[in-house]
């Protein structure tokens, strides 16, 4: 919801201004669950973490 949310206060009116219409067609919806799905989150954060020590990757501060 809150995605759907950036989508129509930051993305839609920088569509409207080159011309693109995102509520044909439900397209607002469609960009905010492709942001949801690929943006970052708590367990994506952890897993990219969790993969770096897996692999035996050292040097890397922070991690």
């Amino acid at each position: 919801m809150a995605v759907t949310k950036l989508v129509d206060i930051l993305v839609e009116p920088l569509a409207h201004t080159d011309g693109l219409s995102l509520y044909e067609n439900q397209s607002c919806l469609a960009l905010a669950e492709l942001l949801r799905m690929t943006g970052p989150g708590p367990r994506r954060r952890r897993s990219g973490r969790e993969c770096v020590r897996k692999c035996g990757v050292g040097g890397i501060q922070g991690l």
